[in-house]
């Protein structure tokens, strides 16, 4: 995550107006304390530009435990018969991501949500 960081970070020097980030935020797979330490390492580049995320596998995949699933998805959650779903994120069900950030209040948190840029 930190070289994810510096390349963000001199990005955000050259004048980005936001960064979105959709998926595989900090590969903490359940674990507190990683979370933590990426939280810490993205705040220099959130304290510059708008810092937007979504879920992605390493956030939401989970075999077991979907009643915690805060998505809002029926039974054990959003598993398309399309997909490859395993546990890629730890058993977190998008419960950390959910909790650590801020999303438009016009979808459903940080599984979906849209706004308006350049019009």
């Amino acid at each position: 995550a930190a070289d994810v960081t510096r390349a963000l970070e001199e990005e955000a020097a050259k004048g980005l107006d936001f960064i979105l980030h959709f998926g595989d935020l900090s590969y903490a797979r359940g674990r507190g304390y990683i979370w933590d330490q990426f939280m810490s390492q993205m705040s220099t580049v959130a304290q510059q530009v708008p810092y937007m995320v979504g879920v992605g596998n390493h956030e939401y995949d989970h075999v077991s435990g979907g009643e915690k699933d805060p998505s809002g998805a029926p039974e054990n959650g959003f598993h398309p018969d399309w997909g490859n779903y395993g546990d890629d994120g730890g058993g977190e069900c998008g419960v950390p991501t959910s909790h650590r950030y801020v999303s438009p209040d016009n979808g459903n948190g940080v599984f979906w949500y849209s706004f308006d840029y350049g019009l």
